[in-house]
């Protein structure tokens, strides 16, 4: 009876100790946003990383006391090489919130959705900056202006009537889901005062949530698929399809 409680230990042991190294895997494979935007411009001009200046230079290195910036040079040096060169930019999107108003109407018999970002600038040049070494990306999303004015369909319709009174602008939260697509790296370019590398994003998905009052959370009112992309529960249906058991 010893040796089998012995045993079932042991194995216990094992497997936490199999997840324990499994989940540190993953940490270190893990980017944020923000990094996942400056391992695609890698790739796509095919740099190599400056990592002490990518480090030096992020906010996270710039908040912490001198202590911690140790462990972070130290640990950063060894998880950005290894994530940036696993990070698949086709699948892993970048996820970019902001603040909008989103109001509707009705035109021609049809309900519109119009969505304006409540930074004014961005109505007109719609980018996102993000600092690399002592330089920065600019990543510009192309051709948002297709989705500033909606038409909605049918069943997309009962969800904002529930919610938005036409005419009247409501304060809501946009979500974007970009692939990187080109980077030009020949030269930098002055845009808000700062040198910045010039990177083109297409979006892949886009989505309006709100407020509910009485839940308590955020709900999502619009939401937008380009066509050529698929999140991932849709990715593992067409697997299934493409790939049948047999």
């Amino acid at each position: 009876m010893l040796h089998q409680f012995y045993r079932i230990s042991i194995f216990w042991l094992t497997l936490l100790t199999a997840g324990s190294a499994l989940a540190q895997d993953d940490n270190a494979l893990t980017l944020s946003d923000s990094e996942k935007v400056v391992c695609s411009f890698l790739k796509l001009s095919n740099k190599d990383a400056d990592i002490d200046a990518w480090i030096t230079n992020s906010e996270r290195y710039k908040k912490a006391n001198k202590f911690d910036r140790r462990d972070i040079m130290r640990e950063d040096k060894e998880r950005l090489p290894k994530a940036c060169d696993s990070y698949n930019r086709e699948t892993d999107l970048i996820r970019i919130t902001d603040e909008v108003r989103a109001s509707t109407t009705v035109k021609d018999g049809k309900r519109i959705l119009e969505i304006k970002f409540t930074d004014r600038e961005k109505n007109e040049n719609l980018f996102y900056s993000y600092t690399y070494g002592p330089d920065a990306i600019a990543l510009i999303l192309k051709a948002f202006q297709n989705h500033r004015v909606n038409t909605l369909e049918p069943e997309q319709i009962p969800i904002i009537k529930k919610y938005f009174h036409d005419g009247a602008p409501y304060e809501t939260e946009i979500e974007l889901r970009v692939k990187a697509v080109t980077a030009d790296d020949s030269s930098k370019i002055q845009v808000e005062g700062k040198d910045q590398w010039l990177m083109l994003g297409d979006i892949a998905y886009i989505k309006v949530d709100y407020r509910d009052k009485f839940l308590y959370k955020m709900v999502t009112v619009w939401d937008y698929n380009a066509p050529w992309y698929f999140n991932e529960s849709q990715r593992t249906l067409l697997d299934v399809f493409r790939h049948p058991t047999p």
